[in-house]
């Protein structure tokens, strides 16, 4: 049996290194409506009172290997809110996002997939890295940034979720 892990308190954000070492944890999310109110915070519409604990959440996860999802937005029409906000926790490192209302299901996977100018930047990147390496170079430039086995290794993991769907 698979858990998937809440992380909602102060104690839970403290402790999730611990929480996620459990190995039936398959997945995990951070609560932020929750956390706040444990911390006796207020939340605000730019959620910067829970970066801290919402990067930790993520980092511990992808450190476990275990599968993130974001925090919810209660705003139930804000689509607009909805997307800016799970954008941020997709650059945070969150694979997926908690949805209370069904029209943000599809908002969500939007906002998680990859976009074809993704998909179709980290294809050329790979492609000249590859050559890159080939031809003896660890970095080189391209379009204007410089590109490394990091960077390389991002762009494979954006065609990778490109190709899941």
């Amino acid at each position: 049996m698979s858990i998937l892990a809440g992380i909602e308190t102060v104690a839970g954000v403290i402790n999730v290194a611990d929480i996620l070492r459990e190995p039936r944890v398959a997945a995990c999310y951070f609560g932020a409506e929750d956390y706040t109110a444990d911390l006796g915070g207020v939340r605000r519409a730019d959620s910067i009172e829970v970066l801290w604990p919402r990067s930790r959440v993520a980092a511990h996860a992808a450190h476990a290997g275990v599968l993130s999802l974001d925090q919810v937005v209660t705003d139930l029409h804000d689509e607009e809110g909805f997307r800016v906000d799970a954008q941020m926790g997709r650059s945070l490192g969150y694979r997926g996002k908690l949805c209370i209302h069904p029209a943000q299901v599809t908002w969500a996977n939007e906002s998680f997939m990859p976009s074809p100018a993704e998909v179709d930047r980290a294809r050329r990147l790979v492609a000249a890295y590859e050559r890159a390496v080939a031809g003896g170079q660890a970095a080189f430039a391209f379009e204007g940034q410089m590109i490394d086995e990091p960077l390389a290794r991002r762009a494979r993991a954006v065609i990778a979720a490109a190709e899941a769907t």
